[in-house]
């Protein structure tokens, strides 16, 4: 997974930063979302910081992203 950030820093227009890569497990119940919270928090990011800040979740369509209930997207 490739983790990008888009941010606006010092009032300037908002640029996609990139933040980190790392190899999915895909393994069930989908640990990709504790993967990405700690991808978050590991760059500095405090844990309650993410559900107020975090605006989208973008992929490219695969299953285990997208899972209605067990996929990233459902559980950001």
């Amino acid at each position: 997974m490739s983790v990008y950030v888009k941010a606006a820093i010092n009032g300037n227009e908002p640029v996609f930063i990139f933040l980190n890569m790392f190899e999915l497990d895909i393994k069930p119940p989908c640990p990709s979302t504790s993967q990405l919270v700690k991808c978050l928090k590991d760059a500095g990011f405090p844990e309650e910081h993410l559900p107020l800040n975090c605006v989208s979740f973008v992929s490219g369509g695969a299953r285990v992203m997208l899972a209605k209930k067990s996929g990233i997207a459902s559980r950001l």
